[in-house]
């Protein structure tokens, strides 16, 4: 686990994030949306179950045992975000999309910019955290 690793994948994210964010902003197109958005949940379900284990679970541990120096509710974080997520991917079919495509596009820009700010609080506090506290590494062994 590394923090080349994870900025790599949170660089993946973004990519597929703007793909979302341009087809919602677009006329509606609920097939391609629905299958951006497939595309888009299976990369977080990957990414969020690859962090639970390596980032956020050995940080709460950590935490339990000691002040980390960061006043952060880690455990609640890892909720919110599963809880705000799957909301959105469980509402969002092909059929929803189709039925209000202004709500989906307002929705989709709502969870993306929440996605947005997550990123940055990961990449600014988060992952240095966990390499202050050596749960990642900075690079990939070769």
């Amino acid at each position: 686990m590394s923090f080349e690793r994870l900025m790599r994948e949170h660089d993946e994210l973004e990519r597929m994030s703007r793909a979302l964010l341009l087809v919602a902003s677009g006329e509606p197109d609920a097939e391609l949306a629905a299958l951006i958005l497939y595309q888009f949940t299976v990369q977080i379900k990957e990414h969020r179950a690859f962090e639970q284990n390596n980032v956020y679970r050995p940080l709460i541990e950590l935490a339990q045992q000691r002040d980390l120096g960061e006043n952060l509710d880690l455990q609640a974080l890892v909720i919110e975000m599963a809880r705000d997520w799957r909301a959105y991917f469980e509402t969002w079919t092909v059929d929803t999309i189709r039925q209000d495509w202004k709500a989906f596009s307002e929705d989709t820009r709502y969870i993306l910019a929440q996605g947005q700010e997550r990123l940055r609080l990961e990449n600014m506090i988060i992952y240095p955290l966990a390499l202050r506290h050596g749960t990642i590494r900075l690079k990939e062994l070769a």
